[in-house]
């Protein structure tokens, strides 16, 4: 009897170490599959960071562009000026629109809002991309800031005044721009263009004009300065999430 007892007891041990090892595996399945269904959802989420930042680099790229041409315009208006022949008073009138054409950084944010707005940022598990990531955020928000600052300087210093003192556009085309989609450029009499340069030289010799150039000047600079390095950081982000989806 107890030879046999001791047979059902062990039977019965190793029956429930197998429901056990068995519970056991399943679990650890599962977790193998929640891992990789979390680990595909990051890499989504990676993918469209990378969407995102390409699409910001490319932004980047033409607001330093502009930013760097309202910079040069805004020191050479400040300079000496010569105002005599329709070439000077064309190429005069050009930097002027150049300062005064307004541009923003808009930077692409709608996969790194969705990680924060669905509280899914936790998904992206290298750390080192979500500190950058909140840095950019940073950068974004301190370039936000500034240009509404200088947008205000803009609006009192230069915009104002052009609109009493310069003229819009003289040399466009507007009705044939309209037509053919494209800027195109009408050719004046000698009076029409002395007209224009006496704005100029009005608008030019104006000391609230001159100190919203050097205004424009140094807030262009800065904000070109804010632009190359979050370009620089995006493009070290990027090669970050490539290495992380590569993984």
């Amino acid at each position: 009897m107890e030879n046999r007892a001791s047979k059902y007891l062990l039977y019965a041990i190793g029956e429930i170490v197998l429901v056990v090892i068995g519970i056991l595996i399943a679990l650890q399945i599962n977790n193998w599959n929640e891992q990789r269904k979390e680990r595909g959802r990051e890499v989504e989420f990676l993918k469209g960071l990378k969407t995102d930042l390409l699409a910001d680099r490319a932004s980047l790229e033409s607001v330093i562009e502009n930013r760097t041409a309202k910079v040069k315009s805004c020191i050479a208006l400040q300079g000496s000026i010569q105002l005599e022949t329709y070439t000077q008073v064309f190429s005069a009138d050009s930097m002027i629109s150049t300062v005064l054409g307004w541009v923003e950084y808009v930077p692409q944010t709608n996969t790194f809002d969705e990680l924060v707005n669905s509280g899914n940022l936790g998904i992206i598990k290298n750390d080192s991309i979500k500190n950058r990531l909140l840095k950019l955020k940073q950068d974004r928000e301190r370039d936000h800031t500034y240009t509404l600052h200088m947008r205000r300087e803009y609006d009192h210093y230069l915009y104002d005044r052009h609109a009493e003192l310069g003229s819009v556009w003289p040399f466009g085309d507007f009705e044939e721009s309209a037509k053919q989609g494209v800027l195109v450029y009408q050719v004046l009499s000698d009076d029409e263009v002395e007209l224009i340069a006496n704005g100029i030289k009005a608008y030019l010799s104006d000391r609230r004009v001159r100190n919203g150039l050097r205004l424009a000047a140094g807030n262009n600079s800065g904000l070109l300065w804010g632009c190359q390095k979050m370009y620089k950081d995006g493009n070290e982000l990027i090669e970050l999430i490539e290495e992380e989806i590569n993984k």
